[in-house]
């Protein structure tokens, strides 16, 4: 008996597109803009150095968008130089990008 081999199929396997959060400017002076790449979410969050969340700025957060944050917690007051994380969030996804803040 003849063996039959197995048909050989192809499959397209759509790979996610990257998610990606980064500062258009690093150092960033007084302000902070964002472009926002292969991502949705409800909400961009910013922590300081220590993790501690400084400001939410609760938009909808569009690929191929950009987002501005003016450098100020969620009380109003201007925050100060340092080292801060940015991170987006939805539908089970997040993406974070460092950056440092400097006082004009």
């Amino acid at each position: 008996r003849k063996r039959r081999r197995p048909m050989l199929q192809t499959v397209r396997i759509e790979r996610p597109r990257l998610a990606r959060l980064r500062t258009a400017s690093n150092p960033a002076r007084g302000r902070a803009v964002f472009d926002i790449t292969g991502f949705e979410g409800s909400a961009l969050v910013i922590y300081d150095a220590l993790g501690v969340s400084v400001r939410t700025l609760r938009a909808p957060v569009l690929s191929g968008s950009e987002l501005v944050w003016d450098g100020r917690d969620d009380s109003g007051r201007p925050v100060e130089s340092g080292l801060y994380l940015a991170q987006v969030r939805g539908a089970g996804r997040r993406a974070g990008a460092k950056f440092v803040l400097l006082k004009e």
